[in-house]
């Protein structure tokens, strides 16, 4: 996973609000184009961010090692044919 300190514009404020309101985004605008608005992860953000990965990982681990080999091998192709 990865994210960057700068996204693409947010067109809708809806989009932005929740992340804005608990500190994760905020607003940044554009020198060359004042109608354009462009949200930048916050300190906070990239904290929750990396904490967020950090359980995804734990979880993916857990589920993992809770299966057995002829289990995984039929969740992969099960996988392989969805995708």
């Amino acid at each position: 996973m990865r994210y960057e300190d700068d996204l693409r514009p947010l067109e809708h404020d809806a989009a932005r609000g929740p992340f804005e309101a608990d500190g994760l985004v905020r607003r940044r605008g554009r020198s060359q184009d004042r109608r354009a608005v462009r949200a930048a992860v916050t300190p906070l953000g990239k904290e929750r961010y990396a904490a967020g990965a950090r359980q995804v990982e734990k979880v993916q681990a857990e589920f993992t090692k809770s299966i057995s080999g002829i289990d995984r091998g039929m969740l992969e192709r099960v996988l392989s044919a969805l995708s």
